[in-house]
């Protein structure tokens, strides 16, 4: 539900500066990671962004990036703008930009899009503070703020 309702948040960011949006979901129904990746693949985007909350005992925002993604550069930088922004719209602890080891951050959704993908983990569900945070609507609204001004971002230095 707090990833649907921050993914929708960052749509309508987008949306209303001109961006054309392909949202994987729009309910709270459950699609495979292929079944992401390929709807992403299908659509010629020009990038693919997830959003999830880790759980783990951790506290704050991470981003992640893959070396495996055909578009590894532009997967890094991506990853690199959205993780600011998001730092800087949160004031969240921050946890950086990660990429893919031997044995971590190797997800089918960084990896299997044709396009520049990122994940952003935004605070951990399990950990007091952060679930206290994603339980205000402000914080779920600076996320999104966040997640657009990185896109935005991107597509200045890339375009």
């Amino acid at each position: 539900n707090l990833t649907l309702n921050i993914a929708k948040r960052v749509q309508k960011l987008l949306e209303s500066n001109g961006f054309i949006v392909i949202m994987s979901r729009t309910t709270d129904k459950f699609l495979s990671l292929p079944e992401r990746s390929n709807a992403a693949n299908k659509s010629n985007a020009d990038i693919f962004v997830s959003i999830h909350i880790n759980s783990g005992g951790g506290t704050g925002i991470e981003t992640w990036w893959n070396d495996k993604n055909v578009k590894s550069n532009e997967s890094s930088l991506l990853a690199s703008q959205l993780q600011n922004e998001v730092i800087k719209s949160t004031n969240a602890n921050d946890r950086g930009v990660k990429g893919r080891t031997p044995k971590r951050g190797d997800f089918h959704v960084t990896r299997e899009p044709k396009m520049p993908s990122s994940l952003v983990e935004v605070g951990f569900i399990d950990t007091t503070s952060d679930a206290n945070k994603l339980k205000q609507s402000s914080f779920l609204q600076n996320t999104a703020k966040g997640i657009f001004n990185g896109i935005k971002s991107y597509f200045n230095l890339v375009h």
